[in-house]
């Protein structure tokens, strides 16, 4: 039987469809279920050349063709006489054994054939161009087909589709660094060769699908490519052509009479007079004995026969050469960005990864998710201070019963094993790209002898001692035998792999594996990686561009400076009573609000309240883990991110319905925290070291306790507890419960443990009011304070009642220097003033002034904004005897005219 169909309805991939379902028919099986048709896959590709993620594309291919060279000839012809009629044919071959060997070399370098192909094919065509033309300028193009059904995120299925669809697109073979002959000769050039082809084949991740789209189907992009050099070679591998059952051997024998003959494809024949595109067309086919059959086929007047022959040799010595290469002496270092494709995507190139896998720890590049990237910038900044890094986080907890140590430690081998995300290291030389690197192995155990230390003292001692960030590994587990039958463990990492909701689960692996039980399929950080980078980021960018338009700057604490600045993360817990506890559970359940919404939305009326602003900025931590994606509840690593929540706040606001509203903003932005914090603060107008919030809330909602329980019939955890911080100077977390608590951590550097008290105490004053209103109550209706300290602004603050001292100001000024010369006097915006640097500033001014012969019964006029400045003044004046008269530089000048001239005011400072 003889099938002919012509190539517009049918390409090669087709013709296997067609025989295997003929196969079927005769066989008297069901047919396959159909695919999509060829008329979905046009509608597709019509939409998609005018989509903006296409229209991004164009400047890849402009690079890809730019300054690329023409292909050197014997001679020139019309590219009307460039006809199919006209040319002729040379066939070239590989040995199946050479084959063989060619295949065998595509996992060095982890290449395809196609890789291989077409490196030996540009190499040929460099010594070819040099040697027998006697030039040597520049790359050359070559146009390479594809099957086309590169379907994407179209949710088309083409598998079973039957038409056209080859795709034709250029590829660059850009040789100009490579040493030639050494490549020839299968030395280290040639692997420098094939890692820079196997990356131009992959500069576009569907097979130049987009190539195609943008010159073809898209008027505007296609009249700029088509003025662009174009490829005047074509590359076609076809493989070996089988239907899929005869590749596993299974073509049903029933009916002896069904078979494909060895011949397969017999080529029709096109017209004479069709123009051709190319001055050299070579395919490429497998023969049935594995032979590799080559046809080179050419027009005789651009090139003679001889110079055809000599480049099919040239190619032919390539092939070998390549091969030889892979098997007998490939690089040392054989990995390219195109492996690691997520992080070729956040800019790896060949020389970082040269860089990074010198370490024989590297197993494989990584992108770091937004906030990990936040995290691990903020430990580097600190430099030398590590030490002090707030994302050290601790965990310690008992071990009561027998412990089998040797089994621990292999049960802790195993987690690391499991979660890759244990493995994780930052090096510095990655990180303005966003990169990390997943080693090996991930596991610092460290067994300890008690040596008579306290549980606290074993926490500093392991706190002081910083992660190296670079190396790794960023897990520690320090194992403190105290008895036969009581152990502690420290376990430490940094934050950058591990979020709070991932410490109890990663806990339940560990006892499972010490017990030596199956766990089930997990949801793989790569897997949460790859779907980052399929977010809608322009989307994104759009929504946190529109949350801020008019925002004023809203994040400040307003709290008071720490007296005495010390270095150190504080802590302050306030646990609710069970009744208040229930009644706040009681008020969300009514009004259809969460419990984070209810905590979120006080602590922001409180904090705007304290700032006397009508609009609030606060940083939200989110679990991250939304998004339909099976096993996300329960994956290890870091998904939480930190996202700024503006909210504008009118005394005149229904409470409950203002609190629903913050609670719909969170979950619209659900959608779009994907992108890093620095990128939302950009969105913001927010640049530099600035930041959009200076405190944090985290609702703890883990989906397990961590506290006790048995990890065998033999050992019980007891005794748990965490410790960790932010770089922020206050963070808030919730932990709900019975007695729900409320846990501040502080920079105590910049906060008072008295001032983070006293916002506890408001806090929790706050929620019992919320908690009590009823139905319609306004926001300005919650009162702030508690009645005892209304009493102590009212009364005892009122009480100004005092006897005046016959003593003047500055001698009282003077007395209170000598009693507290260091304390501080004046705090204006971020500049602050001691009681010594004032009263040395005042001096001044009073003896220049009395050298002007100002004294008693002068009057010096004062024309100063509120300023440090303006209270020097005002004490320089009365220390050298004269009285000052204030003028605000804001009155009409006719009005400070006149209060000059009728004081008599012999000096004005301004």
């Amino acid at each position: 039987m003889l099938l002919v169909i012509h190539h517009l309805s049918v390409d090669g991939v087709s013709w296997r469809i067609l025989l295997e379902d003929l196969e079927h028919a005769m066989s008297g099986r069901v047919l396959p279920s159909r695919t999509h048709s060829i008329r979905d896959w046009s509608d597709y590709l019509v939409t998609q050349a005018r989509s903006q993620e296409r229209l991004a594309e164009l400047a890849t291919w402009k690079a890809v063709v730019s300054d690329a060279r023409s292909l050197p000839c014997d001679g020139e012809i019309p590219r009307t006489a460039n006809v199919v009629g006209a040319v002729r044919h040379y066939e070239s071959s590989l040995a199946s054994v050479e084959m063989e060997r060619l295949f065998a070399s595509t996992s060095v370098y982890k290449a395809g054939v196609d890789d291989l192909l077409l490196t030996a094919l540009g190499l040929a065509l460099y010594g070819w161009r040099r040697d027998y033309y006697g030039r040597e300028d520049g790359p050359l193009l070559v146009d390479l087909e594809g099957h086309g059904r590169e379907v994407g995120e179209s949710g088309l299925d083409l598998s079973r589709t039957v038409g056209w669809f080859t795709s034709v697109y250029p590829v660059r073979l850009d040789f100009d660094r490579i040493d030639l002959d050494a490549a020839l000769e299968g030395e280290a050039a040639a692997g420098y060769a094939l890692r820079l082809m196997k990356e131009e084949l992959r500069r576009t991740s569907d097979r130049g699908l987009g190539y195609g789209l943008l010159r073809w189907l898209n008027a505007e992009t296609g009249e700029e490519l088509s003025r662009l050099p174009q490829a005047e070679i074509a590359f076609n591998y076809l493989g070996r052509f089988e239907t899929s059952h005869q590749q596993e051997g299974q073509l049903d024998r029933r009916d002896a009479s069904w078979r494909l003959l060895q011949s397969g494809l017999v080529g029709g024949e096109d017209d004479p007079q069709r123009q051709r595109f190319h001055l050299i067309d070579v395919n490429a086919v497998l023969d049935g004995s594995g032979c590799l059959r080559i046809n080179w086929t050419y027009h005789p007047e651009a090139h003679r026969e001889g110079s055809i022959r000599d480049l099919a040799e040239r190619y032919h010595h390539a092939l070998v050469a390549l091969a030889r290469h892979c098997q007998e002496a490939p690089l040392e270092q054989r990995l390219t960005p195109s492996d690691f494709p997520l992080a070729k995507q956040g800019g790896l190139d060949q020389s970082l990864l040269d860089q990074l896998t010198v370490d024989p720890m590297f197993e494989e590049v990584v992108p770091l998710a937004p906030l990990q990237w936040g995290l691990v910038y903020e430990s580097w900044s600190q430099g030398g201070e590590r030490c002090n890094d707030p994302y050290h986080v601790q965990f310690v907890f008992e071990l009561q019963g027998r412990l089998d140590v040797a089994r621990l430690k292999m049960a802790f081998e195993r987690l690391v094993a499991r979660h890759e995300i244990l493995r994780l290291r930052a090096p510095f030389a990655a990180l303005d790209r966003g990169l990390g690197v997943i080693s090996k192995s991930g596991l610092d155990w460290r067994l300890e002898q008690e040596v008579g230390r306290s549980i606290e003292n074993w926490l500093q001692l392991d706190h002081a001692e910083a992660f190296d960030l670079a190396r790794g590994p960023l897990l520690r587990v320090r194992l403190i035998e105290k008895s036969a039958d009581r152990h502690v463990i420290l376990l430490s990492n940094h934050h950058a792999i591990l979020d709070g909701w991932s410490t109890p689960l990663l806990l339940e692996d560990l006892w499972s594996l010490y017990r030596d039980e199956d766990l089930p399929a997990i949801y793989e950080w790569r897997d949460h990686l790859a779907w980052l980078s399929r977010q809608d980021r322009t989307a994104a960018l759009g929504y946190w561009r529109d949350h801020f338009v008019g925002a004023e700057a809203s994040g400040a604490l307003g709290l008071p400076k720490a007296r005495i600045p010390e270095a150190g993360i504080g802590e302050h817990i306030i646990s609710l009573s069970p009744e208040v506890s229930r009644q706040i559970e009681a008020y969300a359940r009514s009004h259809g609000l969460t419990l984070s919404a209810v905590y979120q939305g006080a602590y922001m009326l409180l904090l705007a309240r304290l700032n006397g602003r009508a609009e609030m900025t606060l940083g939200v931590t989110r679990s991250g883990r939304s998004g339909d994606r099976v096993g996300i509840e329960r994956a290890v690593g870091i998904y939480i991110a930190t996202l700024p929540i503006r909210r504008e706040i009118g005394l005149g606001d229904d409470l409950s319905e203002w609190l629903r509203d913050l609670q719909e903003e969170q979950a619209r932005q659900e959608e779009h925290g994907h992108l890093s914090l620095s990128e939302i603060q950009r969105c913001a107008g927010v640049m530099g070291g600035e930041s959009l919030f200076e405190t944090l809330f985290v609702y703890e909602n883990y989906p397990i306790a961590t506290e006790a329980g048995q990890i065998d019939s033999d050992i019980e955890i007891v005794n748990f507890k965490g410790r960790d911080a932010t770089h922020y100077a206050l963070s808030l977390m919730i932990l709900p419960g019975s007695a729900t608590r409320l846990r501040f951590t502080y920079d105590r550097l910049k906060l008072d443990r008295e001032a983070i008290a006293a916002v506890g105490r408001r806090l929790t004053h706050v929620l019992e009011a919320i908690s009590q209103s009823s139905a319609g109550t306004y926001i300005g209706e919650i009162v702030l304070v508690e009645e005892n300290e209304c009493t102590q602004v009212i009364s005892t603050f009122n009480d100004t009642q005092k006897e005046i001292p016959t003593t003047t100001l500055p001698d009282l000024f003077a007395v209170q220097v000598e009693k507290s010369p260091d304390a501080i006097a004046l705090i204006f915006g971020d500049e602050e003033v001691s009681y010594r640097d004032l009263d040395n500033r005042a001096n001044q001014l009073a003896r220049y002034l009395i050298e002007q012969n100002i004294g008693p019964e002068d009057i010096v006029a004062i024309a100063l904004d509120r300023s440090i400045e303006m209270v020097v003044s005002l004490l320089g004046v009365l220390k050298s005897g004269a009285a000052y008269l204030p003028l605000d530089p804001e009155y009409p000048v006719e009005r400070l005219n006149f209060m000059l001239t009728d004081s008599n005011a012999k000096r004005l400072i301004t």
